[in-house]
């Protein structure tokens, strides 16, 4: 039997930030991961687990359809495992008030209405923090979908980051994360007073997050970087806080 075990994620961002929770938090998971060379667009699917990024949402659902497709269509004796990590966004995000796709209910909508095509479904989630696995009519392995931040409302992986911050952990004797988080928002409103802020207000959070990144006592530049690479005493968010373990949890439903 041939296992696939396959997560599609937007961009690297998304990718880099899974790959260090599931080596802290999942480690059985990672040294799957970790078996072979990782691809950021494999052109074949191996037995191990791979994270693909996909380089945005739509590209994400072209390819959960060429995934489903390949995989129904085929005879080969093929268990595979799915699972979809993308941004909720926000409504009206393109900034002009015009309709858009985006926002939780309608991007999971769009998810769901592929997925349906192919025999899968699920009900809308009424609770946050739960992700969604969809069920297939003969049974086949079910389908994860996790829409940032908290797969119930709008949003993005910032807005995730942004509630697990340990406002709390001290950086001097008398400096926490959270002054320097408080000073990062003052920064944005001044910016908005003095009419220098040239991006939309849907793009703040991420503004806020590579900015308090940006002025750690040793600058970070990468979202990942939230959770150390080697020592969990320099983490900057709490790993334990619900919002991130929900999504572990989810992370474990799909794939161990």
């Amino acid at each position: 039997m041939t296992i696939r075990k396959i997560l599609l994620v937007e961009g690297s961002t998304d990718k880099y930030f899974v790959e260090r929770l599931i080596s802290r938090e999942i480690p059985e998971l990672y040294q799957e991961y970790k078996k072979n060379t990782f691809e950021i667009q494999p052109k074949e699917y191996k037995d191990i687990f791979e994270i693909q990024s996909k380089g945005g949402v739509n590209n994400v659902m072209n390819e959960v359809q060429i995934i489903l497709r390949d995989l129904l269509e085929s005879s080969n004796d093929t268990e595979m495992r799915l699972g979809i990590i993308a941004d909720a966004d926000y409504k009206n995000a393109d900034g002009k008030g015009q309709k858009t796709e985006t926002g939780f209910d309608k991007r999971w909508e769009s998810f769901s209405k592929i997925l349906e095509h192919y025999g899968y479904f699920s009900d809308l989630p009424k609770k946050k923090l739960q992700g969604t696995l969809f069920q297939h009519n003969d049974g086949l392995n079910p389908i994860g979908l996790w829409l940032m931040h908290s797969h119930f409302e709008d949003g993005y992986l910032e807005k995730l980051l942004l509630n697990s911050i340990d406002k709390n952990k001290p950086i001097t004797n008398d400096v926490t994360q959270g002054h320097l988080l408080t000073e990062v928002d003052n920064a944005i409103k001044n910016l908005g007073a003095k009419e220098l802020k040239v991006f939309k207000n849907f793009r703040e959070e991420k503004a806020k997050v590579f900015t308090w990144l940006a002025w750690q006592k040793e600058p970070r530049h990468f979202i990942a970087d939230v959770i150390h690479y080697k020592d969990p005493q320099n983490d900057l968010i709490k790993i334990d806080n619900k919002n991130i373990q929900a999504l572990v949890r989810w992370l474990r439903q799909v794939f161990v």
